[in-house]
């Protein structure tokens, strides 16, 4: 990263030939790493901004998707690259294919903003719509999913046939995914399970429709004051600095009646990992199947804490095999994430639903521009 930082420093005096192709890879390549090096990105930054002429469709969605992942504030950049894709739109030998466009759209449209920056970031939005391969691209799964979200911030202003063609298309993809969520049975066929959630080609539902999905299997949004306690206790964790109190954090809480003996009631912090620990049960991560949805999710914070909630269950002497028994337990069971879940995490939630269904799930997330997955949320 330092080699990289010092030849972009030296690249006017020593005559380098870095251009667009070379400045976007470069981003790239460090974003996708979600290595985060600041010298780096504001000599990338500077660079760019000066040679954006020689920027391709490919080159412009790579930069802003690079800034977008590793969550550099730099609007200036991300002005600059709009504007020049902006005049690009009509130029039929700088087609945006549907991965551009709907990385663009989405890396301008959650990036955070003022309120002077706001206007000109939903000017951007709207203009970016009218790239061709909007209208007669074959839009689904991820690019879909960015699409719709990027272009909801823009909803009441862009053409509403446009609009209505966008949205209506992810919600049908939504509803096909909740409707087949909503049958699962327990346990799921591993292959046949991850199979299915990897076959959407989404990796999430987006901030603006992961609350529609959720609603779609039975899941409704945690309450007010839960949702308000769960803020501080992550806020403390925060303060205080210690270990799991960065990254996406969830708070789990339950209330349940058991088949036999005294019900429980416990809330617990959770935070992602890099891998689930040996010691969190064997048994019940076998029960509860994640997807690798381009990468492994199975150390996400929900998942883990829906991994400890079977573990608690099997200790109190609850047999997760036992259909009868499983129903006979009842309760309410409340998440609280520091971020929108992804579908593999939804699809988690759909399992436990599955095997308590006389269980009251609910869950609230937030979620702000600017925060990747990986960092601070709150």
């Amino acid at each position: 990263a330092a080699a990289a930082t010092e030849m972009l420093i030296q690249a006017d005096t020593a005559k380098n030939d870095v251009g667009g192709l070379e400045l976007s890879n470069l981003a790239w390549s460090f974003a996708s790493f979600a290595f985060l090096y600041s010298p780096l990105m504001a000599a990338l930054s500077a660079e760019a901004k000066a040679k954006i002429t020689d920027f391709g469709a490919q080159n412009l969605a790579m930069m802003a998707w690079s800034w977008s992942a590793l969550a550099v504030i730099d609007w200036p950049l991300l002005a600059v690259i709009a504007s020049t894709a902006c005049s690009k739109i009509g130029d039929p030998n700088a087609a945006f294919s549907e991965m551009e466009i709907a990385s663009l759209l989405w890396s301008i449209a959650t990036f955070p903003v003022d309120f002077l920056q706001e206007k000109q970031q939903q000017d951007f939005l709207v203009s970016l719509s009218t790239a061709p391969s909007i209208l007669r691209g074959h839009w689904s799964g991820h690019f879909l999913c960015q699409l719709a979200n990027a272009l909801h911030k823009v909803r009441h202003t862009l053409d509403p046939e446009l609009w209505r063609r966008v949205e209506n298309a992810w919600l049908k993809e939504l509803q096909d995914l909740a409707d087949e969520l909503q049958v699962l049975p327990f346990p799921v066929k591993p292959e046949e399970y991850i199979s299915r959630l990897q076959a959407t080609g989404c990796y999430h539902a987006g901030p603006n429709y992961t609350a529609d999905l959720l609603d779609k299997i039975n899941v409704a949004m945690a309450s007010k004051s839960f949702l308000e306690s769960s803020r501080t206790k992550i806020r403390e964790a925060r303060e205080s600095g210690g270990t799991g109190s960065s990254g996406i954090l969830c708070v789990t809480s339950f209330n349940i009646s058991l088949p036999q003996g005294p019900g429980m009631a416990t809330t617990k912090l959770f935070h992602s990992e890099t891998s689930l620990q040996a010691s969190e049960l064997p048994v019940a991560y076998e029960a509860l199947v994640p997807a690798a949805l381009a990468h492994d999710r199975s150390h996400h914070a929900e998942f883990r804490s829906m991994v400890w909630l079977l573990q608690t269950l099997r200790e109190a002497g609850v047999d997760m095999m036992d259909k009868e028994e499983r129903q006979l337990v009842t309760g309410k069971l409340l998440f609280y994430v520091t971020h929108h879940p992804c579908l593999s995490c939804i699809g988690a939630i759909a399992q436990i639903r599955a095997a308590l269904p006389n269980l009251e799930v609910a869950l609230s997330y937030d979620w702000r521009p600017g925060v990747a997955r990986g960092q601070r949320g709150d």
